[in-house]
């Protein structure tokens, strides 16, 4: 896929533990006869998020969740401008199976994959990989997709459901939520934020949590309460989604930023978009922005 002349792609650097340290997954292909990473060029329509994992699956076999995103490679391919994004993922299962695209893998400890490794770019991925926090846990905060407009609904504004549009929206979630492995639904209690992740809750048969302080009346009572139940949510080790309104998502996510090292977000979110934060040991390292 390509943007405005830019070719599109995605991949992932799949690391794992090792008898000597941590290990990141190489794959050799015949074709170029080069080692290199996971990667390839978007689909028509298709997500980033959901294009790095697909990549993975079909070059080396494995299911992965992703981590903290790296930094996007760009450079040309016969005269054409490339982005390669990626980031670090971990696996959850499969099996490597050898194809005409990519006939080896291997699980290399940093330093030897830096020397196998055919391109310059890719060691020093590997470099910031290693530099960062070995595993991250991602808290996406989410804003809910289009609901039915306000002058076309009766009935109470709470109870206002998502619109054709939006309802696409909450189906196109579901894969992207799960590129981070998400276990945990928190959402304000209006129907149209319940309905935004309910397709991913049917999905993976998960409860949703309705918490008042995502509702903007009880972010607003909470007061200084509010920072301390958000920033309880970094502490927590499970990979969580937050569901809540435009005019929360802000505050939401400064407070979940503050005294961290990245920076919190400023840009709004379209219907439906979202930030996802990663955080090792309850501090934001990596903050990420995304639109379904």
């Amino acid at each position: 896929m390509s943007n405005g002349g830019t070719v599109l792609a995605a991949g992932a650097l799949v690391r794992r533990p090792g008898p000597s340290g941590p290990e990141v997954l190489l794959v050799h292909r015949p074709k170029y006869d080069d080692w290199s990473f996971p990667k390839g060029k978007l689909d028509e329509g298709e997500h980033v998020l959901a294009a790095a994992r697909r990549e993975v699956r079909e070059e080396t076999g494995l299911d992965v969740v992703l981590g903290r995103p790296l930094t996007t490679q760009r450079y040309q391919v016969s005269g054409r401008d490339k982005a390669v994004s990626y980031w670090a993922a971990r696996p959850t299962g499969g099996q490597f199976v050898p194809t005409h695209e990519v006939d080896r893998c291997e699980w290399l400890p940093f330093d030897a994959a830096r020397r196998r490794l055919t391109r310059p770019r890719d060691a020093a991925l590997v470099g910031e990989l290693a530099a960062g926090p070995g595993e991250t846990v991602p808290l996406v905060v989410l804003r809910h997709a289009k609901p039915v407009a306000r002058d076309e609904w009766a009935g109470a504004a709470d109870d206002r459901p998502l619109d054709g549009r939006g309802r696409a929206t909450a189906d196109a979630l579901v894969p992207l939520l799960a590129a981070y492995g998400i276990e945990r639904l928190v959402t304000s209690d209006t129907v149209r934020t319940v309905d935004t992740i309910a397709p991913y809750a049917a999905a993976h048969s998960l409860p949703l949590e309705a918490h008042p302080l995502l509702s903007e009346e009880g972010f607003r009572n909470a007061g200084s309460a509010a920072v301390t139940e958000l920033r309880a949510l970094l502490d927590a080790p499970v990979p969580t989604a937050i569901c809540t309104h435009k005019a929360l998502l802000l505050p939401v996510v400064r407070a979940l930023c503050a005294l961290c090292p990245a920076a919190a977000p400023s840009q709004p979110l379209a219907a439906g978009g979202f930030w996802v934060l990663h955080a090792a040991d309850g501090t934001v390292v990596a903050v990420e922005t995304h639109e379904a």
